[in-house]
């Protein structure tokens, strides 16, 4: 449990597992680059910037040691292209967000969000939009966040949407049902949990198989009695197991254009299931995507 104490005593930093630590000259294209948010003293989602970002760091290191890690194998490999920015200076007027996704995709390279709330994960997806989007790239959300679906669906640079794990936004009589509206597919956590062949198929469409997707994973979805530190009320939300197959199913089916796991809380959760189960997550994700499969570029 050594990255464990280093995170929550301060002993030292770690990058994450097989990245080399970088700066934005380094970023090249498809080159996946993570990066965090400092502390922004007069923020009070401050929490949700650097020791989040630290947590996932560190979970990541404790998860790909851990006996049975079946993403270990295919992770090493995608892990060694990875570039580790770091955490960036929060306290400015327009944030570092969107400034940073903006040079990153402008470089070429894949930006990964560690930590952060809803409004820097859709600041990253708009920039990420702004800066390098084809007219047919998309997103992909795992949140039970009506305002962020509602901030997700008002960009209108985004192509196809799909919003996972929103059981609390359709009527309780359709949620068997996939809602489309402006190109916005919602589905509801039972039908994702019973049956993720529907997401499957949704991000094999003949329409947009190869498109470029931006991952925005939010731990609010995660039912709060599974994850302490997940940011958010939502009891009765996806379970683990469920949370986790859904990712591996993206992770399977799409191109990375970009990730941000946010809404980790690290100090709610003291036994550290929150962090290590958004660290398993985000491996999984990683271990899928190497070079020809995070890039911007149009196949």
């Amino acid at each position: 449990m050594v990255a464990r104490l280093i995170h929550r005593y301060g002993v030292a930093d770690l990058a994450f597992p097989g990245a080399r630590d970088a700066g934005l000259d380094d970023v090249r294209p498809g080159r996946l680059a993570l990066f965090s948010l400092g502390p922004r003293h007069r923020d009070p989602s401050a929490r949700l910037d650097e020791p989040a970002g630290r947590a996932l760091r560190d979970a990541a290191h404790l998860e790909l040691a851990a006996p049975g890690a079946s993403f270990r194998p295919s992770a090493s490999a995608a892990l060694e292209g990875l570039l580790d920015l770091g955490h960036l200076c929060a306290d400015g007027p327009n944030g570092p967000v969107g400034p940073a996704v903006a040079e990153i995709v402008h470089r070429g390279g894949v930006p990964v969000l560690l930590g952060g709330g809803l409004e820097d994960a859709c600041d990253s997806l708009e920039a990420a939009f702004a800066g390098g989007a084809t007219a047919s790239a998309r997103c992909v959300v795992v949140s039970a966040s009506l305002a962020c679906a509602r901030r997700v669906c008002s960009v209108a640079a985004v192509g196809p949407k799909l919003i996972v794990g929103a059981h609390d936004l359709v009527p309780a009589e359709d949620w068997r049902l996939w809602h489309r509206q402006r190109g916005v597919v919602i589905t509801a956590t039972a039908f994702d949990a019973s049956d993720p062949q529907g997401l499957r198929d949704w991000l094999r469409d003949a329409e947009h198989v190869r498109q470029p997707t931006f991952v925005l994973i939010d731990m609010g979805s995660v039912d709060l009695g599974h994850a302490a530190g997940s940011v958010g009320d939502n009891v009765g939300g996806l379970d683990p197991q469920a949370f986790l197959r859904v990712v591996e199913v993206i992770g399977s089916e799409a191109r990375l254009a970009g990730v941000a796991v946010v809404q980790l809380d690290p100090e709610g959760d003291f036994r550290g299931h929150s962090e290590r189960l958004g660290a398993r997550a985000l491996l999984s994700l990683l271990a899928m995507a190497g070079p020809s499969r995070s890039s911007w570029a149009r196949a």
